[in-house]
């Protein structure tokens, strides 16, 4: 993390705060939005948008692409990360449970990414006080063989830390965080600068594997906004890069 932000917010629609979006540049190039809502029943799903120029984007007919299933998304669907895993589209999704807890878990889809399908239990799941019962914003990428690296924020509001996890897919994934910060052994990779843009929360992080052997470079949202609460916009919300 840094002392200065990459880029700064500069205007928000406060009906677009739940969650974040994603797009995907997927099959012949077109770009692949997708996003939670509030579908016919009032539960929050997962949409898709496409776009053949990258900028018009076009609902899909039908309604969301994936709802609300039993268990660890009964609540409501959040943030998503998609991409392709071996012959299918696959990811993972925020959910809320019927206990007000968010975990995140895997989905996959074997036609065109439209029959998405949600894993029984999620891959992680809020154990530790510092994640505040909530598990969001999930990056991946699939490393060696079919292991794959998970980051995702945790904590109140927004998140407050950016934690990490590794396993197998769907749901064999263990916590691995960086000891020498707080709460290392809990998983966390990422936590506030003492004196940055950053110092009082890192969330929404996005992860890219670089030209260099097992060298990562995530992009992530920070602010040093103590009073903002759970549901305010942080003064000084930017992007930085570690």
């Amino acid at each position: 993390s840094g002392s200065a932000p990459d880029f700064e917010l500069q205007g928000f629609a406060t009906g677009l705060l739940r969650s974040e979006t994603l797009t995907l540049t997927w099959q012949e190039g077109v770009s692949r939005l997708l996003y939670p809502g509030l579908d016919e029943e009032g539960l929050w799903s997962l949409f898709q948008a496409d776009a053949a120029d990258g900028r018009s984007f076009h609902p899909l007919a039908g309604g969301p692409v994936l709802e609300p299933g039993a268990g660890w998304t009964q609540g409501g669907l959040g943030s998503a990360a998609i991409g392709p895993y071996g012959e299918v589209a696959a990811g993972f999704i925020a959910g809320l449970d019927g206990d007000g807890r968010w975990s995140i878990g895997w989905m996959d889809a074997e036609s065109n990414a439209l029959d998405w399908a949600l894993a029984s239990a999620p891959a992680v799941q809020p154990e530790a006080a510092w994640q505040a019962d909530r598990l969001t914003d999930p990056s991946w990428y699939r490393d060696s063989g079919d292991v794959v690296q998970l980051w995702y924020s945790a904590g109140p509001g927004m998140g407050t830390r950016i934690g990490h996890a590794r396993g197998l897919p769907p749901v064999a994934f263990d916590v691995a965080g960086d000891a020498a910060l707080t709460d290392g052994a809990d998983g966390v990779v990422l936590a506030p600068s003492l004196d940055g843009f950053d110092s009082v929360a890192v969330f929404a992080p996005a992860v890219r594997r670089t030209a260099l052997p097992d060298e990562y470079r995530m992009y992530y949202a920070g602010h040093a906004d103590a009073a903002a609460g759970p549901s305010d916009v942080p003064a000084g919300l930017g992007i930085g890069l570690a």
